[in-house]
């Protein structure tokens, strides 16, 4: 048993190429989003995808602690540590 829902196509694929998500689609003709997903994938449409914003990343600075830096490459420079003798014992 199928029921029917008034959606109107016409405006969907108007609202789809303004560029409007599923959900913002669904919220405007007052149906759910998976009744405006399923209308798009039927008629072979992507998904409309928040466009990327450039230059909005904040800038990150890296404080490296006093002594860390300069721990870091003595160790990368020293020799490695001797071995300890090992004592053998002979017989005898």
């Amino acid at each position: 048993m199928s029921r029917a829902l008034a959606f109107d196509e016409a405006a969907a694929k108007s609202l789809y190429d303004a560029n409007l998500s599923d959900t913002e689609i669904a919220a405007r003709l007052g149906v759910g989003r998976n009744l405006v997903s399923a209308w798009r994938y039927r008629r072979g449409l992507g998904k409309n995808l928040p466009p990327l914003k450039t230059g909005t990343r904040p800038e990150v600075t890296v404080v490296i602690p006093p002594g860390l830096h300069s721990a870091a490459r003595s160790r990368e420079s020293a020799e490695p540590a001797p071995r300890e003798a090992s004592i053998s014992s002979e017989g005898g």
